[in-house]
């Protein structure tokens, strides 16, 4: 927000990149800052821009996710650190889907 204030009369544009969203433990800040644009209830500057990334929610099965941990056991993920959540209602709505890059284009 400083740096907002500092260039907010210069008619520039200060992007905030949050990535990896649904991975983090904070979904209600999360929220907050994206579709209220407010950080702890006081409004983001104007002139701030918030671009964000989520991770591809995979359904699992029991089964599945309890071998993929026996196998990746001493990952840091494996220990919750990495958990891909399913957004919100809130958030979802303003969600695109882009797809994913064949293995040629990457």
């Amino acid at each position: 927000k400083r740096v907002a204030r500092k260039v907010a009369g210069l008619d520039i544009k200060v992007v905030v990149f949050l990535d990896e969203i649904n991975t983090a433990s904070v979904l209600g800040l999360i929220k907050e800052i994206i579709v209220d644009r407010s950080l702890n209830g006081d409004p983001l500057e104007e002139n701030i821009v918030i671009v964000a990334a989520c991770n591809p929610v995979r359904k699992s099965t029991l089964s599945q996710v309890t071998a993929n941990r026996v196998t990746d056991l001493g990952r840091e993920w494996v220990s919750g650190h990495y958990q891909v959540r399913q957004l919100p209602p809130s958030l979802s709505t303003i969600c695109w889907d882009f797809g994913a890059l064949k293995r040629e284009q990457e």
